[in-house]
């Protein structure tokens, strides 16, 4: 295609698309023009699923590195294999990243998986019936996120072995991440537990 029209239009008329991923799949084939924006679009947000899904993104990822950039977003719901090609992938990531993460029991989680989890920085954290043992499950999670924006946490079900606040055995050098907006439904009042070793006195709001 000879581009007449000036780049930022063409991205502008790209931006319009932003949720419809055939119609940027099929922009992308149709001129070199519209590739660039249409890949911000296409890998913002990813949702890693069964071990050939795994297989084929870090094939991609690998061969075209300059696609990692684009990722900003991290879902993992029911359906996922935790296999070395989606740890592969989560450390490859080098954008603070927005954590999407439903039906999850933590503690049944692989060790190498959480590990990879562990060691991002996350913009934003949400958490969906996400079960937790102890507060220190969730602040390995949230320790890399000094610039952590937003934390949600929904239709929590407690499973505490011991819900002690002092039972906590993760060190707490200062009170936690500077959250901006911290979204709670709490269950029995078990949320503050979990909670406890965190300071949100500096926060505007808490919902």
């Amino acid at each position: 295609m000879d581009q007449r029209v000036p780049q930022e239009i063409l991205d502008a008329v790209v931006d319009l698309l932003k949720d419809d991923k055939p119609a940027l799949k099929a922009l992308s084939l149709i001129s070199r023009c519209f590739t660039p924006r249409t890949r911000v679009h296409l890998f913002y947000s990813i949702t890693p699923g069964e071990a050939q899904w795994n297989e084929g993104m870090l094939d991609l990822l690998r061969s075209s590195p300059s696609l990692i950039v684009h990722i900003r977003r991290l879902r993992f719901l029911y359906l996922c294999s935790y296999d070395s090609a989606l740890i592969a992938i989560i450390e490859l990531l080098v954008n603070p990243i927005h954590l999407v993460i439903s039906w999850r029991k933590w503690g049944d989680l692989p060790e190498q998986f959480l590990q990879a989890l562990h060691s991002r920085a996350y913009a934003s954290i949400v958490l969906s019936d996400s079960k937790f043992t102890s507060f220190s499950e969730l602040a390995s999670l949230l320790a890399n996120s000094t610039h952590l924006e937003r934390l949600a946490v929904y239709k929590y079900e407690p499973c505490f072995r011991d819900t002690d606040p002092s039972s906590c055995t993760h060190q707490h050098p200062s009170p936690g991440p500077p959250v901006d907006h911290l979204i709670l439904f709490d269950l029995d009042g078990c949320l503050y537990h979990l909670l406890s070793g965190y300071s949100f006195t500096s926060m505007p709001g808490i919902h």
